[in-house]
């Protein structure tokens, strides 16, 4: 699956970005980031959302973007 990713992604448009997130605490620091300087949309997209405190890092942080407008 890993390289099927990298085969899409290496002839993706130019145009859009795509990174490869394996999870964990990277993940959540860049979800954190994209999610704080998002300027028109946010898509968010899971599996499992949890109430600890990680999910609740990702809610808060939503619903900052969401007063942001």
């Amino acid at each position: 699956m890993k390289s099927h990713f990298y085969t899409i992604a290496n002839n993706h448009s130019r145009k859009d970005r795509i990174r490869l997130v394996q999870g964990g605490k990277e993940f959540f620091q860049l979800l954190l980031q994209l999610i704080e300087n998002a300027t028109a949309t946010i898509q968010l997209q899971t599996y499992i959302f949890e109430n600890d405190e990680t999910g609740r890092l990702v809610a808060e942080a939503l619903m900052s973007a969401g007063r942001r407008g």
